[in-house]
Formats: structure tokens, C-alpha cells, sequence
């Protein structure tokens, strides 16, 4: 699928709002100190298959490192995405459909919907996994730490897959 710039534009413009909400709303949105949401990666588990790799990865430690600036974690959240971009890359070839694999395109509408939600809560228990276990940097409270992976895996999970059905549906 050759990217236009109509499509590139669109979807610069809905990593900027992601990034945007990601900073100045969701990281306010915690539950109980144990359900972080996370919403600014959608825009890389989306990008069509024809990025190439490098520009993925990139943009991805590009932007994470833009919320570790902003919320003086030390390089945690650019970790973790390019992890899960790595993961992404992984999964892709391996679970999508001929169809797709010739348009390219990873969203909602062009999968079905068991394959699309275990595309983003793998992806999303992957980010979520490395950037906890990062952050906490020991096995002492390995307890809570796993709390805080799978609450905000749910967490996340909820919010990207409502955004999905919300804007990215055709």
C-alpha cells in the first residue's frame, strides 16, 4: 500500500491528538494509584504495514521519549514502546490475513473483531509489562507491580478500543 500524503497527514494529525490527550488528560485519568492508561501508542498499532521498520521504530522512541520528558521517567515509556513495536512486528506476520497483508491496512474495520482485540491487548500487555517492571526495577514488590500490569492493561485496553470504534471506523 503506497502511503499518500493525505493518509500520512491524517495520520500525523492523530498521533499529534493522541500525544496531545496523552499529556494533558489521560495521565490524569488514574484509578487508585494501580490503573495507568496509556492511549499515545494506538498510533503506532495502527500504521499500515508498508512502514518500514525504521521509521516505525523511530517515530515510536521518538515519542516515548517525548512523555518520559514530560513526566521525568527516564527513558521508561520510550522502552516500552519500542519493545512493543518490536512484539508488533513480531505477531503481524504471523496472524493477519492475506486481505490485509495486500492492502496493508491495521485497523477495526479491515479485521475482525477477535483478531483485532488480541492484536491490541497483546500489544498493550507488552508495553504495559516492560514499562511497570522498568519503573519499579525490583522483584520486592513484584505483587503490586503485576496488579498495576494487569489493571492498566484493562485499562488501556478499554480506552484504545473505544477510541477505535469511536473514530477509527469507517
Amino acid at each position: 500500500m503506497n502511503l499518500t500524503i493525505n493518509r500520512l497527514a491524517s495520520l500525523a494529525a492523530g498521533g499529534g491528538l493522541l500525544m496531545f490527550f496523552q499529556l494533558y488528560l489521560v495521565n490524569y485519568l488514574i484509578i487508585g494509584n494501580t490503573a495507568i492508561p496509556f492511549i499515545y501508542f494506538l498510533f503506532l498499532f495502527m500504521l499500515p504495514i508498508s512502514v518500514s521498520p525504521a521509521i516505525e521504530f523511530t517515530v515510536g522512541f521518538l515519542m516515548g521519549l517525548i512523555i518520559d520528558i514530560s513526566g521525568l521517567t527516564l527513558g521508561v515509556h520510550a522502552s516500552a514502546i519500542t519493545c512493543a513495536l518490536g512484539v508488533k512486528r513480531l505477531i503481524i506476520p504471523i496472524t493477519i490475513s492475506t486481505g490485509v497483508r495486500e492492502t496493508g491496512d491495521i485497523s477495526l474495520n479491515s479485521q475482525n473483531f477477535f483478531w483485532y482485540s488480541t492484536y491490541l491487548l497483546i500489544l498493550i500487555l507488552t508495553y504495559n509489562t516492560v514499562y511497570f517492571l522498568l519503573e519499579a526495577f525490583s522483584f520486592i514488590n513484584i505483587g503490586q507491580t503485576i496488579l498495576k500490569i494487569l489493571f492498566s492493561t484493562i485499562y488501556s485496553f478499554f480506552i484504545n478500543y473505544l477510541i477505535c470504534v469511536t473514530f477509527y471506523k469507517k
